[in-house]
């Protein structure tokens, strides 16, 4: 059975304004929220959680990339302005 591991959103959220540093995408970049992407407080889902155990029975499949390099990758794609020009910003979808 796979090991589960609750871990809060501040904790993705520091971690990606870490890495965010680190690299120097913008050291002085801020976390904000937009209030028109805030869910009704009765809809909103307080905890979310992924296991990748299912498909490592079925598969054997493992993954082999942590969570802070994949989002290291992640912040170097965005840090590639031709990557950004088929991304869309301005659309929010849920």
């Amino acid at each position: 059975m796979s090991k589960i591991r609750v871990v809060p959103f501040w904790v993705f959220a520091h971690l990606i304004a870490c890495l965010a540093t680190l690299t120097q995408i913008n050291p002085e970049a801020k976390i904000i929220s937009d209030d028109e992407r805030i869910r009704p407080s009765k809809s909103e889902v307080e905890r979310l959680l992924g296991a990748n155990g299912k498909i490592k029975n079925l598969t054997g499949w493992v993954p082999n990339t942590t969570l802070t390099e994949g989002l290291a990758q992640t912040i170097t794609w965005f840090s590639n302005s031709e990557n950004l020009k088929s991304y869309k910003a301005d659309i929010y979808n849920v």
